[in-house]
């Protein structure tokens, strides 16, 4: 897919395959979704992100982001944190390693003029991040939307990565097994102790 903004402040989505998202003006919230994906943010204060986030299909929770991301009465700094954590206009809608998740393509992110903050995985490149600006690492694939395949590994989450497991490890192998899938899951590998 091929996504371009305009002269406002945008939300660009990318799908499952390889995209290109181009931000234009404004301050603009990038997701390149799985594949491996191109996103220029351009002129302002952008907000991109390489893989897919718990929230790429609830539009609600997506202009809560842009909503804190483009306010003006806060600093850079105070609005990553608050998009991190919780606690401005995004209510508690944040942005972390348990709500973006990195998907091991090869994505490129160049920020361009003003102020971003890139969030991304080891396998990502970003073109032009300055000295001031924030780059966080997302969580890593660990093996998510394995639908249907052998041999899904990766090191688990603590906490909430349950919740992460609980919804993207589908189809589990024959011999494997899911128990107790209320308090997250827990996968029993052939051979394995447990």
């Amino acid at each position: 897919d091929y996504l371009k903004g305009g002269k406002g402040d945008d939300i660009l989505v990318g799908g499952a395959g390889d995209d290109t998202l181009l931000g234009g003006d404004g301050r603009d919230l990038l997701i390149g979704g799985l594949g491996a994906d191109r996103l220029v943010g351009d002129c302002g204060d952008d907000l991109l992100i390489a893989g897919p986030t718990r929230y790429d299909a609830n539009p609600e929770a997506l202009r809560a982001i842009l909503r804190e991301w483009t306010r003006t009465d806060l600093a850079y700094g105070e609005r990553v944190d608050h998009l991190r954590n919780g606690g401005g206009w995004n209510g508690d809608v944040t942005l972390n390693k348990t709500t973006v998740v990195g998907d091991s393509a090869k994505d490129k992110l160049t920020g361009g003029a003003g102020k971003d903050w890139f969030l991304s995985d080891g396998q990502d490149k970003l073109t032009d991040r300055q000295a001031a600006e924030i780059a966080t690492r997302t969580g890593e694939s660990r093996g998510d939307g394995h639908r249907g395949r052998k041999g899904c590994h990766g090191v688990g989450w603590a906490g909430s990565g349950s919740k992460w497991l609980s919804n993207f490890l589908l189809d589990l192998a024959a011999t494997d097994a899911a128990l107790n899938p209320n308090a997250g899951i827990q996968v029993v590998l052939p051979g394995a102790a447990g």
